[in-house]
């Protein structure tokens, strides 16, 4: 899966459906989930995703967040500017 430059290898991606993705990269383990507690997106267009980045070797919290976007594809951006693994 490349996204923004970056490419996240299939054995890396644990989970990869349209509410969860599960994988590593880089040494961090991205976790985004539309199965949370945090209420309903501001715009019905929209679905709140659940975003948390862990550096694997230290257990760090890079990302610890909820946003609201159209598509997974745009919370893992997100996901991976917040943690500095894309610009």
């Amino acid at each position: 899966m490349k996204i923004s430059g970056a490419i996240i290898q299939n054995k890396n991606i644990t989970i990869n459906s349209e509410n969860d993705f599960v994988a590593t990269y880089k040494g961090k383990e991205i976790i985004i989930s539309t199965n949370h507690g945090f209420g309903k997106p501001k715009y019905n267009h929209l679905k709140r995703y659940n975003i948390d980045v862990v550096d694997i070797s230290t257990g760090m919290i890079d990302v610890q967040t909820y946003e609201d976007f159209h598509t997974m594809r745009d919370a893992i951006r997100y996901a991976l500017k917040g943690a500095c693994l894309i610009d």
